[in-house]
């Protein structure tokens, strides 16, 4: 890979505040990228819609015929199609010329005076459908390469609790929290689910949007996820579809039963890249240390309130028949 990102070729997907796609090559992509968002080039398009963020970029070897073709192939997808691409960017071209370059080795690169204009990167995420549970999970743990990745496993009950809650139960609390975690996190507004999907649903989540992209807190952001639930393994997966900001990307909940206890635990990638040297970034990080192990305690509290409740079977029954 170039030591700059002022050799060779480059081809590159802007997502634009109209939320459409611009594709482009260069042999400069810090200085094209610093024209869209100046308005100072020849591109009439993102001076009227204001590029938001590089979502896929391609280094292409020795030839700017091969940077130009793989440009109007792009061009010609549908928009379905360049999400497709953007979520699996090997598939543009078997070209040994053709070098994807991840957000992280990308941020690497960049000058350091224009790091601030690659901060909280669009993702997108698409589900392979010939993927079973088993390797969607390993997928999501296999993100611990690219993301900051917070982890939490915690036993149930306690010396205090009268009622010991079963594996079989907590799980069909976890199954409640799937389809209505604003019941048990507060920092999440509402939750629906929106539309049936393979091996579960999709549903729809508003949070203040501080909380998701720090942004302004009178702002409510709409954001939307993949649930896949296995009953046999006890498993919840979460994938977000599409993403921009600080938020959570993929998750893993599981509830275990070991030492004649139960326990719940959760594997979460957030949408910050590992190791990044942006002071705001590490910021994030350490914050999110000190706060999310009390919003898991403060989850799990809850989703054991609701087990004291008598009406929490028929709120299962409600949501899964």
């Amino acid at each position: 890979m170039s030591k700059t990102l002022s050799a060779d070729y480059w081809v590159y997907i802007l997502l634009c505040e109209n939320n459409s796609y611009y594709t482009g090559y260069t042999t400069n992509l810090a200085k094209r990228y610093q024209s869209h968002v100046d308005g100072s080039g020849r591109c009439k398009y993102t001076r009227s819609f204001k590029p938001i963020a590089i979502v896929q970029c391609w280094e292409i070897k020795e030839s700017k015929i091969l940077a130009m073709q793989l440009e109007k192939k792009i061009k010609q997808l549908s928009k379905s199609e360049k999400i497709k691409l953007i979520a699996q960017p090997t598939i543009l071209s078997s070209d040994s010329r053709v070098q994807y370059i991840s957000n992280q080795e990308l941020l690497s690169l960049w000058p350091i005076k224009g790091r601030n204009k690659m901060t909280n990167a669009q993702f997108i995420h698409s589900i392979d459908p010939q993927k079973n549970v088993h390797q969607l999970k390993q997928e999501i743990f296999d993100k611990n390469n690219d993301f900051y990745i917070f982890t939490f496993k915690q036993a149930i009950n306690d010396e205090t609790d009268t009622k010991k809650i079963s594996i079989d139960d907590f799980w069909k609390l976890a199954k409640i929290r799937a389809k209505k975690v604003s019941l048990f996190v507060d920092e999440i507004l509402t939750c629906a689910v929106i539309e049936s999907a393979p091996l579960g649903f999709i549903r729809e989540i508003t949070m203040p949007g501080n909380d998701v992209t720090q942004g302004n807190e009178a702002t409510i952001v709409s954001i939307k996820e993949r649930v896949i639930i296995d009953d046999s393994i006890k498993t919840l997966l979460f994938f977000q579809l599409q993403a921009t900001g600080k938020i959570l990307l993929f998750a893993i909940n599981e509830v275990t039963e070991e030492n004649d206890n139960v326990y719940f635990s959760g594997y979460y990638a957030y949408n910050i890249p590992k190791n990044s040297i942006l002071k705001e970034d590490q910021d994030f990080i350490i914050e999110s240390n000190k706060i999310l192990p009390h919003r898991v305690e403060n989850m799990i509290a809850k989703m054991k309130l609701l087990f004291k409740n008598n009406q929490w079977n028929k709120i299962y029954q409600q949501l899964y028949g």
